[in-house]
């Protein structure tokens, strides 16, 4: 599979910060934990709602996530800027301590 991937100029990327969203009803255990688990260049993976709303609660955690990754110094950056810093890949969307993205 990885070769195919990278035959056709892909590159696999698996996020390494997860809170299991779909099954859990608590915005404020999914922000906790989050944040509990982000590092310098990490990927989070949530899921968007429905259109009957199921899965709310990742708005709800996202609203108050957001801010607390910002006072902490994070910013928000697509996987390509993220890499071509490393001047490897090209991909789409992490976390990286803005700090230390200088």
């Amino acid at each position: 599979m990885a070769a195919v991937l990278e035959e056709n100029g892909y590159v696999s990327v698996l996020a390494d910060a997860f809170s299991g969203d779909p099954g859990i009803d608590d915005a404020e255990f999914h922000c906790h934990y989050l944040l509990s688990m982000v590092r310098n260049g990490s990927v989070l993976l949530m899921h968007s709602p429905e259109s009957d709303n199921h899965r709310s609660q990742t708005l709800a955690a996202l609203d108050a996530l957001i801010p607390n990754l910002l006072n902490e110094g994070y910013g928000f950056v697509t996987l390509d800027a993220m890499l071509q810093r490393e001047n490897k890949f090209k991909m789409t969307n992490t976390v990286v301590r803005e700090s230390q993205t200088n």
